[in-house]
């Protein structure tokens, strides 16, 4: 991965809010300054979700979704939208199972009802999914299929924060959602969705 350093800093000074919030501000501007991932571009670490499968396999990133650790969303303007874990499952497991593969990944979700999420939030699912969310008591896909509609779904990347050590991701989790979120208040950014509970 090309933002190595940056990495290994954001999780050296994961206890530490001050060195963390400089160590996020230059990852985050590292990753919004170069180009988005693509085969023919694989030193971009900012991975438009489409391409998720693609960049799993690549030489360049295969073995950081073989760790557990954090990854982030962000919006084609560079907006931070997301922040999640992954402790026990590596960070493509985790990827591929909630968020970018399949008809009821969020993603597809978001690119399939994103007209009517955008207008009608959750009540822009077809019926048979809105039964099924109340169902199963379970919302977080689905609201976060909305954020990314309304985020514009076809502009979403995430990047990762590979953590070989799982025993560090909690607190790196919780600590980094403060200060991404920080970050999004004092450049005049919307809330993390995490902040907003989806």
């Amino acid at each position: 991965m090309k933002n190595d350093l940056s990495v290994k800093r954001i999780i050296d000074s994961r206890t530490n809010p001050s060195a963390l919030n400089v160590a996020y501000d230059e990852f985050l501007q590292s990753l919004v300054s170069e180009s988005l991932w693509s085969a023919e571009n694989p030193i971009g670490s900012r991975i438009p979700w489409r391409l998720a499968a693609e960049a799993a396999k690549h030489a360049s990133l295969a073995d950081a979704f073989r760790l557990p650790g954090i990854y982030l969303f962000g919006n084609s303007t560079g907006i931070p939208r997301y922040v999640g874990m992954t402790r026990k499952q590596t960070l493509w497991k985790r990827l591929r199972g909630r968020y970018v593969h399949g008809k009821e990944s969020q993603c597809q979700l978001a690119v399939d009802y994103q007209s009517e999420l955008t207008k009608r939030g959750l009540e822009g699912f077809p019926v048979e999914l809105r039964e099924k969310r109340r169902r199963t008591n379970t919302t977080a896909r689905q609201r976060g299929a909305v954020e990314f509609a309304k985020n514009g779904i076809e502009g979403m990347w995430f990047a990762l924060i590979p953590v070989a050590d799982n025993s560090l991701i909690p607190d790196l989790e919780a600590n980094l959602i403060s200060i991404a979120n920080a970050w999004n208040n004092s450049h005049g950014h919307p809330p993390l969705i995490n902040v907003r509970g989806a």
